[in-house]
């Protein structure tokens, strides 16, 4: 660097990057040159040196590369410390269990997806038309109830007392028939769009 030139700034920090094998933990120190001119930062270029005691160990080629990639500027370099590098580690385990169920969800295909979708939505159907058949049965057991208590005379006054009770459970018996057949209906197109995927 020609330092009579003006408006350069440069700076060395030292990081320190853990290199993992086995059973053992070793910090190994790199240098980092920060080079700037009039507050522009410049790249540079970086890497480790060799290290002959730990090349021969398993999993030192991997480290380098990585290691060497901070440097270079591919990772952004922050807080590189020994805790840094563990969670980096484990963020990387859960990535690739996490990218691991994402293949497994996207091996099922389009057919089996379908299929689950389908008996699903035909299962959820199927429980509410249950639902509202038992409210319906409900209301007309209180329906009847009431019609039960029908005098042999003077009919008159006491369907007028019972009217609204009358209708309204008369009207649910009818409400909750309808939304049981229409759940139904429902319950028995997904049952048979899934049953189609195998034979499709």
């Amino acid at each position: 660097m020609n330092r009579s030139t003006e408006g350069f700034i440069a700076g060395v920090s030292y990081i320190s990057y853990p290199f993992v094998s086995g059973d053992s933990s070793f910090n190994l120190a790199m240098k980092e040159l920060s080079l700037s001119r009039k507050s522009v930062p410049l790249k540079v270029e970086g890497a480790f040196k060799p290290i002959g005691r730990f090349e021969a160990m398993e999993g030192y080629g991997k480290w380098r590369v990585h290691a060497d990639s901070l440097l270079g500027g591919a990772l952004k370099v922050q807080g590189l410390d020994l805790n840094y590098a563990l969670k980096g580690e484990k963020a990387k385990e859960a990535a690739s269990a996490v990218a691991g169920i994402g293949d497994g969800i996207a091996s099922l295909g389009w057919r089996n997806w379908t299929r689950i979708l389908a008996f699903s939505s035909a299962a959820i159907c199927g429980t509410l038309a249950v639902v509202k058949h038992l409210k319906a049965a409900e209301h007309k057991d209180k329906f009847n109830d009431i019609n039960k208590t029908a005098p042999a005379t003077g009919y008159d006054v006491w369907y007028a007392n019972n009217y609204s009770s009358l209708k309204e459970n008369l009207d649910n018996v009818k409400d909750n028939e309808g939304y049981r057949n229409v759940y139904g209906t429902f319950a028995g197109i997904f049952a048979v769009a899934g049953g189609l995927t195998f034979v499709f």
